[in-house]
């Protein structure tokens, strides 16, 4: 019941103060990553914790602002920089809806799912994410969950166990909506994979690979003054580096690598002068660590995939042929979400957990949705790179689709990489300008 008062606890809150009660929804969102559902009825879809808070805030927000161009929030109107590719991905996801094998009335609830967790958040994250004390706000809010669930891996690795997740999936009424992706925790070629608050260990690194770059792209390269404890941020994403590490995973090493390059800034002397510092601490660490050098080795090296096992380039082609003939049944629009319930084992299989954006999309949503999907693609590492004049926006866009592309990634909050990015058009913009602190007391110059 805890997370469903939290819930509650926020809903209310955001009859008095719709904004900061949003922002504290995001901060709480990253341990919504489990179908803890909210509300059961029978006959009634299974709606998760986060899916009604969202569906509240959608809700409350459009009642109070939606369509009064004089009140806070108008601003952001016209401009929201998602709404052409999100208007494409729906109708794709619309049309494989309304022919999925399972049916219209088996699909809709994955359907409604992907709206809400996908377009609605990531609008009313443009919508009310305003000004520079949102921005403080997220940001140490941020940093203080980070250090705590880089803390809690920290307990996981050393008592090879994870009582939160435990507890989780205890909460979950039907077993078969449970998330298992299997015995993970101790793979034979690899050890113990530790995942902290997180549904798998691979979205585990991904997500604090995320909050390095959003830490790291306002301390080093954002010309924002943001008066903040910079030694607390730079030791959160030191152990938020570990964590990715002891996720013994080769997704977030890449997501990372590429991400990197969205906060470097070669002219600037704060960025030589944190580096040196990442750099010095990470030559103290590095022998902790020095074990798991062939997973990092394994994104170059056929040799060292060899050693730590997992998915190779011959799985993924087969996984490819697999996901091409499924496809071949529907081609246009493909069979839909939860087509996986009404397929054949035997067929079905070979797909072995889709390692790949392009495994799920080519068989639910066909060639409407490879069209759908690649113009996204072009949007997010063309368009708005472009639009807002932001290589960052390039590399966390392309962070997150060299990743999906190479493998799966579950357990990722896909909240946090669109807020990656609407956090760094809304610095082009100049949306985050001066407010003066006083004492930890924030306050309009």
């Amino acid at each position: 019941m805890i997370f469903q008062l939290i819930a509650i606890f926020i809903i209310f809150y955001s009859f008095w103060n719709l904004k900061k009660a949003f922002l504290i929804f995001l901060l709480y969102d990253l341990f919504l990553n489990t179908n803890i559902n909210f509300l059961s009825i029978p006959g009634v879809p299974i709606l998760t914790v986060e899916d009604v808070l969202i569906m509240v805030f959608a809700v409350e927000f459009f009642i109070r602002y939606g369509s009064n161009k004089g009140r806070p929030y108008a601003q952001t109107r016209n401009n929201f920089p998602f709404k052409t590719p999100f208007i494409i991905l729906t109708i794709s996801w619309t049309v494989s809806t309304v022919f999925a094998l399972v049916g219209f009335a088996g699909a809709v609830s994955a359907y409604v799912k992907q709206i809400l967790e996908y377009v609605i958040m990531t609008y009313l994250m443009w919508r009310i994410i305003n000004d520079k004390r949102d921005l403080i706000f997220l940001l140490r809010g941020f940093t203080f969950l980070f250090l705590l669930c880089g803390i809690y891996e920290l307990y996981e690795i050393a008592t090879q166990s994870n009582p939160l997740s435990d507890y989780e999936t205890s909460l979950v009424q039907d077993q078969t909506r449970a998330i298992d992706f299997g015995n993970y925790e101790d793979e034979q070629d690899r050890g113990f994979r530790a995942k902290s608050v997180f549904s798998h260990p691979i979205g585990s690194g991904i997500n604090f690979g995320l909050y390095i770059i959003m830490a790291l792209f306002f301390l080093m390269k954002a010309k924002v003054n943001i008066k903040t404890n910079r030694l607390l941020v730079l030791a959160t994403c030191l152990l938020s580096l570990a964590c990715i590490i002891m996720t013994k995973s080769r997704g977030p090493y890449l997501f990372t690598l590429i991400g990197i390059f969205s906060f470097v800034n070669l002219k600037s002397q704060k960025f030589y002068r944190y580096a040196i510092i990442m750099a010095l601490a990470l030559m103290v660490l590095l022998p902790y660590f020095s074990d798991q050098l062939d997973i990092f080795k394994s994104l170059f090296s056929a040799d060292a995939q060899a050693k730590v096992g997992g998915s190779d380039a011959n799985m993924r082609f087969d996984q490819l042929a697999v996901a091409v003939g499924i496809m071949s049944m529907s081609p246009l629009y493909g069979l839909g979400f939860k087509f996986l319930n009404e397929m054949s084992t035997a067929i079905t299989m070979r797909l072995l957990g889709s390692e790949s954006i392009w495994f799920q999309v080519l068989p639910q949503f066909g060639i409407i949705g490879i069209i759908a999907y690649l113009f996204m693609i072009y949007w997010t590492l063309i368009k708005l790179p472009r639009k807002y004049k932001s290589s960052s926006i390039f590399f966390i866009g392309l962070a997150y689709w060299g990743v999906i592309t190479l493998t799966s990634v579950p357990g990722m909050q896909i909240y946090l990489y669109y807020l990656a990015l609407i956090l760094v058009i809304k610095y082009q913009m100049g949306c985050f300008g001066e407010v003066k602190e006083d004492k930890g007391f924030l306050v309009k110059k």
